[in-house]
């Protein structure tokens, strides 16, 4: 599938050490990833020139439409690329990196601009742990072209004014991490509704504001802009720990929500977004409010219209933040009325809470409070499986939307859907912030695909096979390419073992009891051993996987899936596919042999000095199912 808005190539040349790259930005440099000694037959030189030359402009005639992230690479004997800003040269770069098979690049002209000016991948706060996998996150999202990460700040962040609300949060994360799924036994143990309780946010520790500083600074350089989410209103549990007074639910022991009525809330919180402002400058805030249950219920608030509750808040956080020159996001399910297919109502709508199978509370309607938000708030989109009658519900009413928890292969009708206003969006990954949750969790496979979508003006449904295929191998390129370029072992390998696909998320982990299925024992001449795990979903997956896109409506899955506020079996609204084939990708290259699929695995080669003398496949005993190996190289 072409990932260009426009190109005429031939033939190729290699890029190789002997390619000359002509810049002083050590990030451009960084990202070419230039392996191949110098070779017969290389382009030149790399040149960058700011503006796209009139002739190049005519040659692309009405295709040229003028972008400030766009750009025009001419590839010749030597390479020349044309932007009007540095974010466009990274971009290029990591798009030669896309076009290159074998070290060859093509030859002739090739022309980019996105189709939606806010892409960006949704993640926590990243644990000290995990900052090496942040950054390699980030380039990923370099060669995914996108030009943001909203990252969830919470409780995860230094608190300098404040610091009892990193005190309270490291307990209270050590408390909620004490077995798998603990959390959720708490959210749902209760008489009524209850946020997610987000664990893995910095690792349930707190990052300092000097180390958040160098990886803003490492987003910027890469073109990258931080998205600061602070949870307000709702999902709020961090900002209550310490200060339970201000709990609109006085009962909970786990309050998620503040009190709106009292001017305490706004103190503590608005000391909170001064520090965030501070150390991470940034244009946009998200300030969360989705999923809002907990409403009316303190002395202050029962006597007040619950739409009024929830639009005075808003416009209390936007007007603070515009005084700062921040613009303001939030999740805006609670200000639509979503019809579900049921007959139910989803999003601000009033509805009934069942607690054992009794009915014991009521959460009032918000949806009319659309009527009262600023025109210029940024609505995130997350209930998007339900169809386009919730764009609508933001678009027609002339506000800012972009897709929440984007799940870009099981929605129909994208490229309409974003020509309709849609101003793009990005897959969220609720849970750890590292290179194993995030494949698992598919979100680096949707982070990849999305970007046909916003980059590639021929994307249509009917290309989903097409699709899958380029994001499945250019993940694995992408994941490979340092790997390929010293010793190293390759495996191709399928299993029959099989666990369905399960998001991590909120507290819930992987069980690596479950998971690992055996193990390559690599054996040297010298009598040195080493052991290379074999991991159901990370290095390994079920050989049976679907590579075709069903029409919409029609269920294949073996599971009731229930994922972003709707019960798709119910809304009918959706692509079913096959999320186990894509939370293989980037760690794997999945590949099709006859009616099964494999799975191409490569690690560096432990200790490249010694011979191999031979490698054994020992598989995990009481597993149903066995690992099949079909080629090793070394």
């Amino acid at each position: 599938m072409t990932l260009n808005t426009y190109e005429t190539l031939r033939g190729g040349k290699y890029l190789s050490a002997g390619t000359k790259i002509h810049t002083d930005n050590e990030v451009l440099i960084s990202l070419m990833k230039i392996y191949r000694p110098d070779t017969e037959g290389s382009y030149g030189n790399i040149y960058f020139w700011e503006g796209i030359p009139e002739d190049v402009k005519k040659e692309l005639g009405d295709t040229y439409k003028y972008n400030e992230e766009g750009y025009a690479i001419v590839l010749e004997e030597d390479i020349t690329v044309y932007s009007e800003t540095e974010k466009g040269f990274i971009y290029a770069c990591c798009d030669l990196l896309r076009m290159r098979k074998d070290d060859i690049v093509p030859q002739g002209l090739v022309y980019n601009r996105p189709l939606a000016p806010i892409r960006y991948l949704k993640l926590f706060t990243p644990a000290e742990w995990e900052i090496e996998d942040f950054k390699k996150i980030v380039d990923y999202c370099c060669y995914c072209r996108c030009n943001g990460i909203m990252m969830e700040i919470s409780g995860g962040m230094e608190y300098k004014r404040r610091p009892e609300i990193n005190d309270e949060w490291v307990k209270y994360c050590e408390f909620m991490t004490e077995y798998s799924g603990k959390t959720e036994d708490i959210q749902h143990g209760f008489p009524w509704d209850k946020n997610s309780i987000h664990v893995e946010n910095a690792g349930g520790k707190v990052l300092s504001q000097k180390t958040l500083r160098e990886m803003v600074l490492y987003c910027r350089e890469r073109g990258i802009e931080i998205i600061p989410e602070v949870p307000s209103l709702s999902h709020c549990d961090f900002l209550i720990l310490p200060y339970r007074d201000i709990a609109e639910r006085k009962e909970d022991p786990y309050p998620d929500t503040y009190c709106p009525s009292n001017p305490k809330s706004y103190e503590i919180l608005f000391d909170v977004l001064d520090e965030v402002i501070e150390v991470i400058e940034p244009r946009y805030i998200n300030i969360g409010h989705d999923e809002y249950y907990s409403i009316g219920l303190c002395d202050r608030c029962k006597d007040r219209d619950a739409a009024d509750i929830f639009a005075d808040d808003v416009i209390k956080i936007y007007d603070y933040l515009a005084g700062k020159g921040v613009r303001t996001m939030f999740w805006a399910d609670k200000i639509i009325e979503v019809p579900l297919a049921d007959g139910r109502k989803w999003g601000g709508a009033e509805y009934d809470i069942y607690h054992k199978g009794e009915k014991v509370g009521t959460v009032p309607a918000t949806y009319r409070s659309i009527e009262r938000m600023p025109k210029d708030i940024i609505c995130i989109n997350w209930s998007s499986g339900a169809g386009r009658i919730v764009d609508n519900m933001y678009l027609e009413r002339g506000f800012d939307m972009v897709y929440g928890n984007f799940n870009p292969t099981i929605m129909p009708e994208l490229k309409s859907r974003f020509d309709a206003g849609a101003k793009g969006g990005g897959p969220s990954n609720w849970s750890f912030s590292n290179l194993t949750y995030m494949q698992v969790n598919r979100h680096l496979f949707d982070l990849y695909y999305a970007s046909l979508l916003f980059w590639n003006d021929g994307y249509a449904d009917d290309r989903y096979d097409e699709a899958l295929k380029t994001s499945l191998t250019d993940m694995f390129r992408f994941s490979s390419a340092d790997k390929y370029a010293v010793p190293h072992i390759e495996f191709i390998h399928t299993t029959t073992f099989y666990r369905q696909f399960t998001y991590f998320y909120d507290g819930t982990f992987i069980d690596y009891n479950v998971d690992n299925i055996g193990k390559y024992v690599i054996e040297y001449y010298d009598g040195t051993n080493y052991e290379i795990p074999i991991v159901y979903s990370q290095n390994i997956s079920n050989k049976d996987r679907r590579w075709y896109r069903p029409p919409v409506g029609t269920m294949l899955f073996d599971d009731e899936f229930i994922m972003y506020g709707t019960n798709y079996s119910r809304t009918n609204r959706f692509h079913d596919v096959d999320r186990l084939l894509m939370s293989s990708g980037f760690g794997t290259e999945p590949i099709v042999y006859g009616e099964d699929t494999y799975f191409r695995y490569i690690t560096e080669k432990p200790f490249p000095d010694k011979r191999i003398k031979g490698v054994t496949l020992i598989e995990e005993p009481g597993k149903e199912g066995t690992v099949i190996l079909k080629s090793i190289r070394y």
